[in-house]
């Protein structure tokens, strides 16, 4: 909707008639009607044809309801706000607090659309039947997702190549590489490789297990190829789940764009983060 100042539209003509008011504002006879039935406005009528006429005031009054309308206001509130009934303090804190999400959120979707930056997004629940594998946590993990897709093979089962390898975590911290990563911390813990399948082994001799894994609901961080995912990946998942208020429940997973089974397959790949929601 154009921005209209009333002043301005004084000296440009003291009356408008309908189509202009429509055309300025760029909305609807009917919308227009429908003000004048709820009382907002009283157009006059010329005395030649009848016709309705608007002052410039009416005009920024119809621009006033309109933007009240796009600010959750109901129709019942923005006649209440003209005739002065409408409870403006508690009206004024529920736009206040719509302000305060409307800017959280751009300040998400800014992130989001600077070149290079990563990207957050939110993954829905998908369960696949998989071939698993158990490792120990390990600053690179790359190989043990060859290591599990190549036991898959030879334990005949026919890989899902629709879908990509994952990792998953029991912890949001686990999610270890590079400079960050913390021998002692990662003691002992262990992460499952799990490769998407769509046909069971042919043979009960394998070192693995078959199962469906559930990812749920997710708060994901696709990272850049230029860097591997650490587990200071985890803090940053925390702090976008807190500026979306979102809740983690403490569960991970991590995925690979390029699977084990393409030649194309480098150390450095495109990955993507996931934090498990409540």
């Amino acid at each position: 909707m154009k921005e209209l100042n009333e002043q301005k539209l004084k000296i440009s003509s003291p009356k408008f008639r309908v189509s202009e008011v429509c055309a300025f504002l760029s909305i609807t006879p009917r919308i227009l009607k429908h003000y004048e039935d709820t009382g907002v406005l009283a157009p006059e009528h010329s005395d030649s044809n009848n016709y309705r006429e608007y002052a410039a005031e009416d005009v920024i009054k119809v621009q006033l309801a309109e933007r009240l309308k796009s600010t959750q206001f109901s129709q019942k509130e923005i006649g209440e706000y003209f005739s002065g009934e409408l409870d403006i303090e508690n009206k004024y804190a529920e736009l206040i607090k719509l302000r305060d999400t409307i800017d959280s959120l751009i300040e998400v979707i800014d992130v989001d659309r600077q070149n290079g930056a990563p990207q957050y997004s939110i993954e829905p629940e998908q369960s696949l039947l998989c071939f698993c594998k158990v490792y120990p946590v390990k600053p690179i993990q790359y190989f043990e997702a060859r290591d599990a897709y190549t036991s898959a093979m030879i334990a005949g089962c026919v890989c899902d190549v629709a879908h990509t390898f994952f990792y998953m975590y029991d912890e949001l911290s686990m999610i270890p590489s590079g400079a960050d990563f913390d021998a002692q911390y990662f003691k002992d813990k262990t992460f499952r490789v799990c490769v998407p399948i769509v046909s069971p082994p042919k043979t009960n001799d394998f070192d693995g297990t078959v199962e469906t894994v559930t990812r749920k609901k997710s708060l994901t961080r696709k990272c850049s190829p230029l860097g591997l995912p650490t587990h200071s990946s985890g803090v940053y998942l925390q702090e976008e789940a807190a500026r979306r208020g979102l809740t983690l429940t403490g569960k991970s997973w991590m995925i690979s764009e390029t699977g084990p089974h393409k030649k194309t397959a480098k150390r450095s790949y495109t990955t993507i983060i996931g934090a498990e929601i409540e």
